[in-house]
């Protein structure tokens, strides 16, 4: 059984991937106007991004099920981005193999995004990119989720 704690930290990170999720949509959307020959490259830029959420989500699951449940584990992540830091740059080499060997959809994950990364044309993602953050709908859908960023880290920091 989870503690309060690791429960709030699971269930704010799992809100912050939802609302990534949902200003993914707006941004693919906004990147994709004008930009009919970057089609293929922006899919797979978006498709690697989506493969990440879930992999961060899973790799938390993990943390939360593998005995790391009590309180002080997760008393240290008071925002949104310490958890991040925990699955991203506090990611074990010995959590990466333990993970990957117990769990065939993480392992599925990872080589699809390794697939993925090497037939992206990252450069050529430049300029629709850029035109994206001036579309209003992005700008509207950016502040939205910097708001909800700040409501999750407030609810992390008590």
């Amino acid at each position: 059984m989870l503690s309060v704690r690791a429960t709030l930290v699971r269930d704010a990170f799992r809100q912050y991937l939802e609302a990534l999720r949902g200003f993914q949509v707006v941004l693919e959307r906004c990147s994709l106007k004008g930009w009919p020959d970057k089609k293929a490259d922006l899919r797979t830029a978006f498709r690697i991004q989506e493969l990440l959420y879930e992999q961060m989500a899973i790799r938390l699951n993990y943390l939360l099920t593998d005995g790391a449940s009590e309180d002080a584990t997760w008393n240290s992540c008071t925002s949104i981005s310490k958890v991040q830091e925990r699955l991203q740059e506090g990611w074990k080499d010995s959590d990466e193999e333990t993970l990957s060997k117990s769990n065939g959809l993480y392992a599925a994950i990872q080589k699809e995004i390794d697939e993925l990364r090497s037939i992206l044309d990252s450069d050529g993602l430049t300029a629709p990119l850029k035109m994206a953050r001036r579309d209003p709908e992005e700008i509207a859908a950016g502040h939205a989720i910097s708001t909800r960023l700040r409501e999750l880290d407030r609810q992390l920091s008590l």
